[in-house]
């Protein structure tokens, strides 16, 4: 179990600003529990052991958080020559869409951080591959978990992550709201003291990897361009926080895509 002790601070921020049902939350949770222990029994508490100490083993390595910005493809592009041996170099996780956009480019993540709210099929391929997964549930995602666990053949190794009170040794709430930021906030409760991330686009534009036709709408960009100012608000105050720890925000040397306060902000694979 990890409970950073930031996330009551940050949800109080996303039911604020942006309404969300903290009863939502909590009855997400009750189901989250009642499928992982009636899928897995005691073992659940193997699977995740096992899996939080394989993640853990890699901390003394910087760790690249991808993003699923559009400016990801640009650095992948731009640093074409030296992007294998820079990515080889990390633990390396996908913030779930970005996971697609990696897949594309024949990179694979070691650890993938999910909603399950990215491309289904890529999210099973990098299963088949006993990749690990932190799978995070929330109000708005029960009925995509709830496929999710009855579709599962495969031997899973995950972390189950959620945004209200842990209740459970097996469960963590890391912090972080978006997929994005929560990676960082992860990694930070883990342990990591380098971390970098790339295709983190927080400037108000929204990468392809993101969209869906049921999303492609006025009101979910609208809501995703919310989701993302708290993103990087969330960000920076992990570099606050955590003063001790090197934070690098890898761009495109081309353009600025969004610089954090109290990170260094790059244009080069440092």
């Amino acid at each position: 179990m990890i409970e950073n002790p930031f996330w009551k601070y940050h949800m109080r921020v996303v039911y604020k600003f942006l309404g969300f049902s903290k009863v939502a939350d909590v009855n997400a949770t009750k189901r989250f529990i009642t499928l992982l222990e009636e899928n897995y029994g005691k073992s659940i508490h193997t699977i995740v052991n096992k899996t939080i100490f394989s993640v853990s083993r890699n901390i003394s390595n910087a760790v690249l958080v991808c993003g699923a910005g559009d400016s990801l493809e640009r650095v992948i592009n731009l640093f074409n020559g030296d992007i294998t041996s820079f990515i080889s170099k990390h633990f390396v996780i996908s913030a779930d869409s970005a996971t697609t956009i990696l897949r594309e480019y024949g990179y694979l993540p070691n650890l993938v951080l999910t909603d399950l709210d990215g491309d289904w099929e890529v999210l099973q391929e990098v299963t088949s591959k006993h990749i690990p997964f932190v799978i995070h549930a929330h109000g708005d995602n029960v009925e995509k978990f709830e496929e999710w666990f009855s579709e599962q053949t495969e031997s899973l190794r995950f972390i189950p992550s959620v945004q209200t009170e842990v209740v459970k040794p097996y469960l963590s709430n890391f912090a972080g709201f978006t997929d994005g930021d929560r990676s960082v906030w992860m990694a930070l409760s883990l342990g990591f003291s380098t971390i970098k991330i790339m295709g983190f686009d927080l400037n108000g534009k929204i990468g392809r990897a993101s969209f869906t036709p049921y999303k492609n709408t006025k009101d979910y960009i609208a809501f995703k361009l919310k989701k993302l100012s708290i993103a990087k608000q969330f960000l920076e105050m992990a570099a606050i926080e955590y003063s001790g720890i090197k934070f690098y925000n890898i761009q495109p040397s081309t353009e600025i895509t969004s610089n954090l306060r109290s990170w260094n902000n790059v244009n080069s694979l440092i």
